[in-house]
């Protein structure tokens, strides 16, 4: 048992100078990368909110100004107002579809 261990540690000492240098001139060359799928999920995720946020906010700017509208062109101010039902719409499309 401790023969075979040793000679693990021997072929590991012997393997490691070369995984090193493969290793540097990699990230020499700029061509070093790392997987990181917890990372890459969750900046999907947070991709996704900042695509809902901005929907809403477009929704927000309609009402407002379809409301200030309304006060000088009844029918103008009525279709921007129906017209804001778009991006709510599909923000809640996008919420519901991601199961939030």
């Amino acid at each position: 048992m401790v023969v075979s261990e040793a000679v693990a540690l021997g072929r590991l000492a012997l393997v490691l100078p070369q995984r090193a240098d493969r290793v540097l001139t990699l990230a020499e060359r700029g061509e070093l990368t790392m997987a990181t799928p917890t990372l890459s999920a969750q900046v999907r995720k947070l991709e996704r909110s900042v695509s809902r946020l901005t929907l809403v906010v477009v929704f927000a700017a309609l009402i407002v100004a379809g409301a200030v509208l309304t006060a000088s062109s009844a029918v103008v101010g009525s279709i921007v107002m129906t017209l804001s039902l778009l991006p709510l719409a599909m923000a809640l499309v996008s919420a519901l579809g991601s199961g939030r």
